[in-house]
């Protein structure tokens, strides 16, 4: 951040103290947060809303008050609630005011999301867990990797997003109690510029009972008209359905069955470049057709980021880690996947397109990219070798990339996208 932006949400910070860090990264695919099983639900999809509890007010010292007295128990319509809450604004700061969301005790997995306007950067700066535990502290704002990735030290590991984000939270936090959550918006002007009086809207996802053992997940490849590919002809496509072969093979082996559905994607353009906005890959998504079902996987001719060099070549990218659930049209609703393929290079469709939507289910790389001095992430999940190129998620996959591991599974099983049984 900039000396004035830190300022600003020092302001902030000194209101509504409490105390992690951050990070982003661009590698071959957009690289997120860990969430270990979510699910949830969202409008029309068979949810049932309730009245959110008010927001919560701050105390002489900043801190927020928890004030659990009356607060708003989620209506259950078979495994699934969801919690709407009231639209927010953002003040000089870019921050919201702090929210409550409601807990309960039969959940066992869920998700926070939430939407703004195209190009505005959203980030979780505060959440406070049952009994004010520290989820996400605001000091990682501060952190060498903000404002991009809070990592170290977070219970909550997140990822700031243009337009729209979810963040899941670990199975063990849920006791029934409410959490209280605080955004950040800001926009990329010469620097981390907050972002005031942005309209958001958010909304809390739940789920009881165990995670599935199989499941169904709705695809829909999105055909942009890239290549002259299109739905009518979408079955009699070699190269595409190769890569849905493979894709379908790794997601069974985890015990997930993918079902395709195929749908002419209107787009204004094919030749798409990846920028901090990523206004152009927003309007694509936002221009979803009616009747779309399942996770949009829409395929353009081409993506690329501009650099110092020229233009670099993406493969593929996913709206979030996880997506915004349940959600069709919105900025990050989905994933694109480039058909570019030079003279002479191996055709990684099929490797592209599982990994995109791991990502987007809530998996990210199980090995990141060497950094700058020879640092390196990985996952925590203790069943990915670190720098594993067999790993579906290994940060490079090829046509040898083939495994997804048990836990890898199971967080994808706990997706809302799947259904559950056969």
């Amino acid at each position: 951040m900039r000396r004035r932006d830190r300022l600003q949400m020092r302001t902030w910070m000194h209101r509504h103290q409490h105390g992690p860090r951050s990070a982003h990264n661009w590698l071959f695919a957009r690289i997120y947060l860990v969430p270990w099983v979510l699910l949830a639900l969202v409008p029309g999809c068979g949810a049932t809303e309730v009245e959110p509890r008010p927001a919560a007010t701050t105390d002489a010292d900043g801190h927020a008050q928890s004030d659990t007295d009356g607060a708003a128990e989620p209506v259950w319509q078979d495994t699934l609630a969801h919690v709407t809450l009231p639209p927010l604004r953002t003040n000089s700061d870019g921050m919201t005011p702090l929210l409550t969301l409601p807990g309960s005790g039969e959940a066992t997995r869920g998700v926070f999301w939430a939407t703004s306007e195209p190009g505005v950067q959203l980030a979780v700066a505060r959440w406070d867990g049952p009994s004010g535990a520290g989820l996400v502290l605001p000091s990682w704002l501060y952190g060498p990797d903000a404002p991009w990735l809070c990592t170290a030290d977070c219970v909550v590991r997140l990822a700031t997003e243009p337009g729209g984000l979810a963040a899941p939270w670990r199975p063990a936090q849920l006791d029934g109690r409410p959490h209280q959550l605080g955004l950040f918006a800001f926009r990329w002007q010469g620097g981390v510029v907050p972002a005031n009086d942005v309209p958001i809207q958010a909304g809390w996802l739940l789920q009881r009972g165990p995670v599935p053992e199989s499941g169904v997940l709705p695809i829909a490849i999105g055909l942009s008209g890239a290549l002259g590919w299109t739905a009518a002809v979408a079955q009699q496509l070699e190269r595409l359905q190769t890569a849905l072969t493979f894709a379908q093979e790794r997601f069974a082996s985890v015990g997930v069955t993918l079902q395709v559905q195929y749908v002419d994607w209107p787009a204004a353009n094919v030749l798409l470049a990846h920028t901090t906005d990523d206004l152009e890959l927003a309007a694509l998504w936002q221009s979803a057709p009616a009747g779309v079902v399942g996770v949009p996987i829409v395929l353009v001719e081409q993506l690329y980021r501009e650099t110092a060099t020229g233009p670099q070549p993406i493969a593929g990218l996913a709206g979030g880690i996880p997506g915004v659930p349940l959600q069709h049209g919105g900025p990050r609703g989905g994933v694109a996947v480039s058909l570019a393929l030079q003279p002479g290079q191996v055709d990684r469709l099929g490797p592209v397109l599982a990994h995109e939507l791991g990502h987007f289910l809530g998996l990210f790389h199980s090995s990141e990219a060497p950094a700058a001095g020879g640092t390196q992430r990985h996952d925590p999940l203790d069943d990915t070798a670190e720098n594993d190129a067999g790993n579906v998620m290994f940060w490079s996959p090829t046509e040898d990339s083939t495994e997804l591991s048990a836990q890898q599974g199971l967080i994808i099983r706990g997706s809302p996208w799947v259904q559950a049984g056969l």
